[in-house]
């Protein structure tokens, strides 16, 4: 009994390691995709800058130009992930973006990222809740940075569409062993993606905005300490699994590893 309780203990903490450094080479890629969307809308808000001088109408003009439209699109092009990029002005509505021209009317007021940034004077950045794209049916996480007038007044925002199911994709190729997982999770507890069991060939797991991980306080615990490995039951299928997290860079979001203690 006390050989195969230790031969359990060891089993454990040997796919403890392996699932803290699967866990930390996906927070990697996932941070590099990030890092760059975010480069390119600090390079957009520098753009609008420039037009600072104009009145509010003269600037939403020259933001809503072809030429603009074109900029976006190239810059999204680039990036893997991107589904598009759009530039909202203080009132909701849609400027310019990538995926289309002409510019349809859309305003995005109502949106938890434009609420958010407009009301909160300390965020300069936000992740948003899962959203369907309703131009093509694809599900996106829209990240968000405020654009600041020079007396810091909100003058809108600009946003990158990370696709989910291109960071799903990317997931699938690390290799996974039977009953193992990988989560996308807001610092929130908010599950934005998930790659389920390799062995099911169940189809890639899709969260609406009102879903959120069942081990909020976990996420929470791990983002505190930096990312850690513990036992605890998976938000998909309510096993027991092996849990390793990691913090993605110094975004709000982690990765966790999982593996069912069951298959180990």
């Amino acid at each position: 009994g006390i050989f195969l309780y230790n031969l359990r203990i060891d089993e454990i903490a040997d796919h403890e390691r392996n699932l803290s450094n699967t866990a930390l080479i996906v927070a990697k890629q996932v941070e590099h995709s990030f890092l760059a969307a975010e480069a390119v809308q600090k390079e957009i808000i520098s753009g609008i800058a420039v037009l600072e001088g104009a009145d509010k109408k003269t600037r939403d003009l020259e933001l809503s130009e072809y030429s603009i439209h074109t900029r976006l699109r190239d810059k999204a092009a680039g990036m893997t992930y991107v589904g598009s990029l759009v530039i909202i002005n203080e009132n909701g509505r849609v400027l310019n973006l990538s995926r289309q021209w002409p510019v349809p009317d859309i305003n995005a007021s109502d949106r938890d990222f434009f609420r958010t940034l407009q009301s909160d004077q300390s965020m300069a950045s936000f992740i948003s809740a899962p959203i369907l794209n309703r131009a093509n049916g694809s599900w996106v996480v829209q990240f968000a940075h405020k654009i600041l007038g020079p007396n810091g007044e909100f003058r809108g925002v600009t946003t990158a569409a990370i696709e989910l199911a291109q960071l799903q994709s990317s997931f699938s190729e690390i290799s996974l062993e039977p009953g193992s997982g990988i989560a996308l999770i807001r610092a929130d507890g908010m599950l934005l993606a998930h790659i389920p069991k390799a062995d099911t060939g169940v189809e890639h797991h899709h969260q609406d905005a009102e879903h959120d991980y069942q081990g909020a306080a976990d996420v929470k615990f791990f983002s505190a300490n930096g990312g850690l490995t513990k036992v605890g039951v998976g938000v998909i299928d309510g096993e027991s699994r092996v849990i390793a997290t990691r913090q993605v860079g110094r975004f709000p979001i982690m990765i966790a590893a999982t593996k069912a203690t069951s298959t180990i």
